[in-house]
């Protein structure tokens, strides 16, 4: 499992927030935060870790 997600959709959505942060930060706003948060929740590597601490353990 890699850090970059495997169809072209999530790849593009991914590209598209990464520029949006660096536009953000260029204008100095701290909207940059979300816009990488949104960027990291389409990798698959993170949502699974994130969903493993999350997970309900019974």
């Amino acid at each position: 499992m890699s850090y970059f997600p495997q169809d072209t959709l999530r790849r593009v959505m991914m590209a598209v927030f990464v520029v949006l942060a660096i536009v953000e930060i260029s204008r100095g706003s701290w909207f940059f935060i979300v816009d990488v948060l949104f960027a990291l929740s389409l990798s698959p590597k993170i949502l699974a870790g994130v969903m493993g601490v999350f997970k309900r353990k019974d």
